[in-house]
């Protein structure tokens, strides 16, 4: 009997809200952290055209201590964010529109945010967000981007943000309804995901993470027929003066980044206190794999040498050793 073979579909949202469901086709974008799978699951196959190379096969099998599983088969493919059950409701969990209006019905925020249609009620300084995107792609502020807007809002639906000084991005991961853990994101400028820290210390006060916790159980109350793997984001920021909380900015009802760097923390990192998951673009090409280990903690690449994205993870005893260490990689690398 041929053993089944995992697909990394990152192409979930586009599948999902596509007229049809496709089949699953290895590409560019499926490739780019398949390996996830392979690390996760060193004795599972992994579906794949990509030819890897000599040394990113020989790193994988040192590190996992098994044989690289792939094949370019696509027999008993089964995917792996999502198995795509309950179709009606994982769509409306994984809408950006539904997530907000669940939020606006439940009070959950305390800025200006809402739905448009109409290119006249464009605001300057507001952000517009693509509500298909993924990993905070699909974001542009008006009137910088007002050419790329138009042509969406003639399409789509836009959520329309007030712009606000974000000083915390968390998600939260649930499975089978029930919380994990929360733990802190990082984004770029364009609010586009660079990270992932999965620490032991605290990222909220006392009295905010009681906030919060009220808050998401109406979230998991909400989606409580989903089951599996999914997460909860939201942020912190400031106004007036005062520290806010956003509990809610967008449901991901599939495994993330997120959910990859607490399994790998738990599978080979246990006994340090905090992981981070970096991802730096590929912008200087590296001849060898980045690696150091010492009391301190230490860094490694994960991610093959060819990749859009170069991929480290960095660990230490305390999140301030673990920023150090990431300094020390930015500092011999990039």
């Amino acid at each position: 009997m041929e053993k089944v073979a995992w697909f990394f579909d990152s192409d979930f949202e586009e599948r999902l809200f596509s007229e049809k469901m496709t089949s699953f086709t290895s590409t560019k974008r499926t490739q780019e952290f398949e390996y996830f799978i392979s690390l996760l699951k060193p004795n599972d196959f992994i579906y794949s055209t990509k030819k890897y190379q000599i040394e990113y096969i020989q790193f994988i099998e040192e590190f996992t201590k098994s044989e690289f599983l792939i094949t370019n088969k696509n027999k008993n493919i089964t995917p792996w964010n999502s198995d795509y059950k309950d179709l009606d409701f994982l769509k409306n969990l994984q809408s950006k529109i539904m997530t907000l209006e669940f939020g606006k019905r439940n009070g959950f925020y305390k800025h200006e945010v809402n739905i448009v249609k109409d290119i006249k009620n464009l605001k300057d300084n507001f952000i517009y967000k693509y509500p298909y995107s993924v990993s905070g792609q699909g974001n542009y502020v008006f009137p910088k981007d007002q050419t790329v807007i138009e042509k969406l809002i003639e399409k789509h639906q836009l959520i329309e943000e007030e712009r606000l000084e974000r000083i915390l991005d968390f998600s939260s991961l649930i499975f089978n309804n029930e919380l994990i853990l929360t733990y802190q994101n990082f984004v770029d400028e364009y609010f586009q995901y660079k990270g992932t820290l999965i620490s032991e210390e605290q990222i909220f006060s006392h009295e905010l993470e009681m906030q919060y916790h009220r808050y998401l159980e109406k979230v998991l109350d909400y989606s409580k027929r989903y089951k599996g793997f999914m997460s909860v984001d939201g942020f912190l920021y400031t106004k007036n003066g005062q520290t806010e909380l956003n509990p809610m900015c967008e449901i991901n009802a599939r495994k993330t980044m997120g959910h990859f760097t607490y399994e790998f923390k738990k599978k080979y990192f246990k006994n340090w206190k905090s992981l981070k998951l970096l991802l730096i673009r590929n912008k200087k090409t590296l001849k060898t794999r980045p690696m150091l280990e010492n009391s301190k903690g230490g860094y490694l690449m994960i991610s093959p040498l060819e990749n859009i994205f170069y991929c480290f993870v960095i660990y230490g005893p305390s999140n301030k050793d673990l920023f150090e260490m990431e300094n020390e990689l930015l500092l011999t690398y990039f």
